[in-house]
């Protein structure tokens, strides 16, 4: 099943809450205020953000999740 079709209790879908936590070079993202919205516009929303910029980690409610987890914070929201 895709991460799109996929959602939490809240409603919110994996997708986004994967695009809502990632954080980038100069201290850009989290972006909470992304999870309002639908994937592919959380998704377009955080591209456009972030542009030029590296992603460093993700940082879901808090907790950080390090780049070098590989794609352990993916596996945990899918999961």
């Amino acid at each position: 099943m895709s991460a799109l079709n996929l959602s939490f209790a809240d409603g919110v879908s994996v997708e986004t809450r994967y695009q809502s936590a990632k954080c980038f070079t100069d201290g850009i993202g989290p972006f909470p205020e992304a999870v309002r919205l639908p994937a592919h516009e959380a998704r377009a929303y955080v591209r456009e953000q972030s542009e030029g910029k590296k992603l460093i980690a993700f940082n879901d409610h808090g907790q950080l999740w390090p780049l070098h987890t590989g794609s352990l914070f993916y596996y945990w929201l899918y999961g």
